[in-house]
């Protein structure tokens, strides 16, 4: 027992001086990508060596394992010690809820492109991929009653608007979704704040009103866009499936991107009146 108690310290010890070497081989605390493969590898190796030299047989037999499994202990402790430091941080706290709150800005930047189509069925049509902010998107509908999506944006530029259109051909979301329209709302505009998905469709609250049986696009609005082998009504009036309880779901999802535009919006006051109260503590006023 004494033994075992020997050889569980040494392992320990192991432990300890690959965090030590961990911490003092990294550029930035906590991100382990700066190490090559050969210094983790000369490292392991040193680890073994020490492994080695345990007169117990079975343990010097598995030294390749032992090695690489206390490296593995001591890069998931230094991670450990370095979240709780993170979430304990108020700059931290301060830096995620200012994220949070500005997802309208930032959410659509660190999501993955996706694969579209420019000047679709022309023979100037090219294949990219495209950013959404979901705050710019007009709608998106059916491309001749098949699986392949229209995307309609409003970018504002010089305080003018013009209209973009992009096709979406069947393939899976960046998150492994089906391309459905309720996965590609939410994939677009997770927090609920400006899309809504029907049946056949998804629009933008602020460019478009539910009259109580069809979607239709606000007057003020004046678009212009030229789709090969598409109408452009059809971005004007978003007609309704027949089908009972269509109606009542997007009167519901209609009053959720309102609360939580609304909560959006007081996060934003919240943080601004937290700021300027630190801000003037800090210059002592």
């Amino acid at each position: 027992m004494e033994k075992q108690k020997q050889y569980q310290f040494k392992f320990k010890r192991l432990i300890v001086e690959a965090e030590w070497w961990l911490r003092s081989n990294v550029l930035c605390f906590g991100n382990f990508l700066y190490h090559t493969e050969d210094q983790v590898t000369t490292f392991v190796d040193s680890i073994r060596i020490k492994v080695k030299a345990f007169p117990d047989p079975e343990i010097r037999r598995h030294a390749d394992m032992i090695a690489s499994q206390i490296f593995y202990i001591a890069k998931q402790r230094n991670w450990i010690d370095y979240l709780e430091y993170e979430l304990a941080s108020p700059m931290r706290l301060f830096s995620d809820i200012e994220a949070i709150t500005r997802q309208t800005e930032n959410h659509h930047k660190l999501q993955k492109e996706l694969t579209v189509k420019y000047h679709y069925g022309t023979e100037n049509q090219t294949i990219d991929k495209a950013l959404f902010n979901p705050a710019d998107v007009i709608c998106v509908l059916s491309y001749k009653k098949d699986d392949r999506r229209i995307i309609l944006e409003r970018k504002v530029n010089n305080g003018k608007n013009t209209f973009h259109t992009y096709i979406i051909d069947k393939q899976r979301l960046p998150n492994k979704k089906p391309l459905n329209y309720e996965n590609l709302r939410y994939y677009l505009d997770p927090m609920q704040i400006h899309l809504v998905a029907t049946t056949n469709a998804i629009f933008n609250v602020a460019f478009y009103h539910f009259n109580g049986d069809k979607i239709v696009l606000n007057p003020g609005i004046k678009l212009k866009v030229d789709i090969i082998d598409f109408e452009i009504n059809k971005f004007k009036e978003i007609e309704l499936h027949k089908r009972r309880g269509v109606k009542n779901k997007i009167h519901q999802d209609l009053i959720t991107c309102s609360e939580n535009m609304r909560s959006h919006l007081n996060s934003l006051q919240n943080l601004s009146s937290f700021y300027s109260f630190h801000k003037s503590k800090l210059e002592g006023q």
